[in-house]
């Protein structure tokens, strides 16, 4: 189908693996109008263009909490801090 991108861009790489790139490309750089985000990167890759930068999604880091502070501060009670100095 003439409008369908991810075909075009599937033609456009087995012709680029076939070295035959003034056929490639034309069909890549239209596909590349009309393709999705991540098969857009994919061509752009192969057209040696840089990616486009997307913001990520907000995904909090992991919640250590207080953790190593509280080891901490049970092994300064424990006395571990005159070990470590020797």
């Amino acid at each position: 189908e003439p409008d369908d991108a991810l075909s075009m861009a599937q033609l456009g790489f087995l012709l680029l693996g076939r070295e035959q790139h003034a056929e490639a490309i034309p069909l890549l750089e239209k596909a590349l109008d009309k393709a999705d985000d991540q098969v857009a990167d994919r061509i752009r890759s192969a057209l040696g263009r840089p990616q486009v930068l997307r913001k990520r999604a907000d995904v909090p880091g992991p919640q250590t909490g207080n953790e190593a502070k509280d080891l901490a501060l049970r092994s300064l009670e424990a006395g571990y801090l005159k070990d470590a100095v020797k």
